[in-house]
């Protein structure tokens, strides 16, 4: 597999003095070995976390449209992939799309399903993945606060590198598997999702701090700030009583993912949609994502993530001014670079959104 060409060529002129060694006089001088690129450590980290992932043993071979059967983390796992055709020697870039809670991946790739080729300079292979057990249409229940592991929808509880995560097994397979087709740009690596997929984006952000470095979050949350788990354990505690009379044990849920990685940064376009944003069950508010988004602004800006505000008052939906290609636009423009730099805000956006 070839490498990918980053970083900062270092160029050294040696010159061989015609009355030889400035040490003996005799010996004649012997020219340094040209010890190739110098790879920026942000770069250099990014490729050495994307070469360690590997494709599942006995994994069939991707195909175009609806993966099903694919292994990871121990469970039969399904995905829509749309690979490029015409990328040619350009380094292939990685979009995962999560849909939020109930969707499928037909529904959510009437609102995210770009060409991977229509980008020349930024060709992708898209990933929708499915929830454990759905299908590609008809709503999607996957995991619940009764499966094992406790979940809504996605495995977005717990996350932390090492442990047995089913979205994180989903991920770092798929890319393996996509390394046998197509040279990746470790520098464009991302995540986007709605709702509880938002959560899962933040989630791998969080887990892959050196390589997932810029996602999309539409109604997101951070499982890894202390305020945000706090509101939602309040919530859940609160709601447990009536939901147990519907079937849903929420007792025993932990809220917990790992911290970032030090010295990482990134660049994060969120939006959120006032009062109304918001996730219940059985008639009890779980999560509150407008109030998570201001837990989060703090929190994401106080740890070097730059992100992209995007409000809205439409309430739990993307807002209407946010579609492929805003967000295509945004993943383009911010990847990772060699050094830590200002998050880039397409002018797609109009005056709909601010930096901070």
């Amino acid at each position: 597999m070839r490498s990918i060409a980053v970083g900062l060529l270092l160029s050294s002129v040696f010159a061989l003095s015609a009355c030889g060694s400035a040490t003996d006089g005799n010996t004649p001088a012997q020219p340094t070995a040209d010890a190739g690129p110098v790879v920026p450590t942000r770069l250099r980290e990014a490729q050495e976390q994307l070469d360690a992932f590997q494709c599942p043993a006995g994994a069939a071979d991707l195909v175009e449209g609806v993966n099903t059967g694919f292994k990871a983390g121990g469970k039969d796992r399904g995905f829509h992939l749309a690979l490029p055709k015409n990328a040619g020697a350009k380094p292939v870039g990685v979009v995962f799309a999560w849909h939020g809670v109930g969707d499928n991946i037909t529904n959510f790739r009437g609102y995210f399903g770009p060409d991977p080729d229509a980008r020349a300079d930024f060709p992708v292979a898209v990933v929708t993945p499915m929830c454990v057990g759905c299908q590609p249409t008809g709503n999607a229940a996957g995991l619940l606060p009764t499966s094992t592991p406790k979940g809504i929808t996605w495995d977005i509880f717990q996350s932390a590198p090492g442990d047995g995560n089913l979205e994180a097994a989903l991920f770092e397979g798929v890319v393996g598997c996509l390394k046998s087709k197509f040279t990746l740009d470790a520098t464009h690596v991302h995540s986007i999702g709605f709702s509880g997929g938002a959560i899962v984006s933040g989630m791998l952000h969080t887990r892959y701090s050196k390589l997932v470095h810029s996602v999309v979050q539409l109604s997101g949350a951070w499982f890894n700030n202390g305020d945000t788990t706090a509101a939602v354990d309040q919530n859940l505690q609160a709601a447990a009583p009536t939901a147990s009379q519907f079937g849903f044990d929420l007792s025993g849920i932990t809220l917990k993912w790992n911290d970032f990685a030090a010295q990482t940064d990134g660049a994060i376009l969120a939006s959120h949609g006032g009062s109304r944003d918001q996730y219940a069950i059985a008639g009890f508010q779980v999560i509150d994502f407008e109030k998570s988004f201001g837990f989060a602004k703090p929190f994401l800006g106080g740890n070097q993530r730059s992100v992209v505000d995007c409000p809205h008052t439409s309430g739990h939906t993307p807002p209407r001014y946010i579609q492929e290609a805003q967000i295509m636009d945004f993943l383009e423009q911010n990847p990772l670079g060699a050094e830590a730099k200002a998050v880039v805000m397409p002018s797609s956006l109009g005056t709909n959104c601010t930096v901070n």
